[in-house]
């Protein structure tokens, strides 16, 4: 009932009732590997896996029902007990969650609650729902639209898990991270979305939370992979294998300009030159010249043919379906589209090409506040002799 087989591999799966979905993120189905392929163990983990679910809805539900029932802070309520009288005051939602705590809670815990330096968030988190403040956080975010949807993701996924900030522990929040099948950068990627998401909530609120990511540290359960530079010799491999025009295209443009993928697919292409208007980062935006083997005309049809993805990035159909060729040519993950780019990267330092005019053709950020700031750059002439050392693949 609970149990789905893929790849020999068990999940874990709960169709959610629909008063439960929107405490997790309005999701219809949850899905968790139990990575066993062992039936009668998966079967064990699959019942506790949908016990914990039930559970979180079940918690959702009563601080929600709390929530709702509760007037808002200063709002005149009748306090007497007697229906021949009435006594007004001020609804004070801290007393009343301190009053509910009271029922179910020791009394010694409710007194450590009350001697507590952070009484009021203490209190004031019990019932503060998380899923309200994802889209005002992403509507602050100034990044671009690609990381803003990383987050969306990385901090949704968050919010499903822990719908409600009293849910979040720090050993809770270990056991959830160290459960991802995931590389460690991938992990602190989105440990960091998350962390910044927690300090808005704490901005919104007005409170300070405890910090449950204070020295956390988690190791994914995935290896990372380490991406590195073509060689020439597996460059030449790679190019030889493409069948398509635009594809070669495209990997010659790169190896001979270390241009970004989304860089070459939207740059202008004119007078022998190369602009970046926009790019990656503020260094990004720089103007180089074309190589000599490189047909600027062509280069322009060529874009006309392109078919924005998401983001309206030029380059994702593309670099996916390049990629894709890589992979069937038999290329690891460590070798990728951008490993072109430090394919040149490695030539241009092989070549005893300066490092700061590496980083102006890269588009690297220069460091330093003279050369970084106020530098107008190296003259296109020593940025072409560089570039015009680049061996072309066609």
């Amino acid at each position: 009932m609970y149990l789905e087989k893929q790849w020999n591999i068990y999940s874990a799966k709960w169709r959610v009732p629909k008063k439960h979905q929107r405490f997790f993120g309005g999701r219809k189905h949850l899905k968790k590997s139990l990575k066993t392929g062992d039936r009668k163990e998966a079967q064990a983990l699959a019942y506790q896996q949908v016990s914990l679910w039930r559970q979180q809805a079940e918690q959702g539900n009563l601080w929600q029902r709390q929530l709702e029932q509760m007037p808002a802070d200063g709002e005149m309520v009748d306090i007497s007990e007697s229906p021949d009288r009435v006594m007004l005051k001020p609804f004070n939602r801290q007393e009343h969650v301190l009053d509910v705590l009271t029922g179910v809670l020791p009394d010694h815990e409710v007194d450590a609650i009350v001697a507590s330096d952070d009484y009021r968030s203490t209190v004031s988190k019990e019932i503060i729902a998380l899923q309200q403040y994802l889209e005002p956080f992403l509507k602050r975010l100034t990044t671009t639209p690609k990381t803003i949807d990383q987050k969306r993701r990385d901090v949704g996924g968050f919010i499903k898990v822990f719908p409600y900030v009293h849910m979040v522990s720090r050993k809770a929040l270990r056991e959830w991270l160290e459960q991802q099948d995931k590389a460690t950068p991938t992990i602190k990627r989105a440990l960091s979305g998350i962390k910044q998401f927690w300090h808005f909530v704490e901005i919104e609120e007005d409170i300070t939370l405890e910090d449950p990511f204070r020295n956390l540290s988690v190791i994914g359960s995935r290896a990372s992979v380490e991406k590195r530079a073509f060689t020439r010799v597996e460059l030449e491999r790679a190019f030889n294998g493409l069948k398509k025009d635009d594809h070669r295209l495209l990997f010659n443009i790169l190896a001979l300009t270390g241009l970004r993928v989304e860089e070459a697919c939207s740059a202008t292409y004119e007078n022998g030159m190369i602009s970046v208007l926009r790019g990656k980062t503020k260094a990004a935006t720089r103007t180089l010249p074309l190589h000599s083997s490189l047909d600027a005309e062509a280069i322009r049809e060529w874009q006309k043919t392109l078919v924005a993805g998401d983001f309206g990035r030029k380059s994702h159909n593309i670099a996916k379906g390049l990629n894709r060729k890589l992979k069937r040519l038999g290329f690891g993950n460590e070798t990728t589209v951008h490993s072109i780019r430090r394919y040149v990267a490695t030539q241009l330092e092989r070549n005893n090409v300066q490092p700061l005019l590496i980083s102006r053709i890269l588009g690297h950020s220069v460091p330093g506040q003279t050369l970084g700031n106020y530098s107008a750059g190296q003259e296109a002439g020593a940025m072409r002799e560089a570039l015009e050392a680049l061996e072309s693949l066609a």
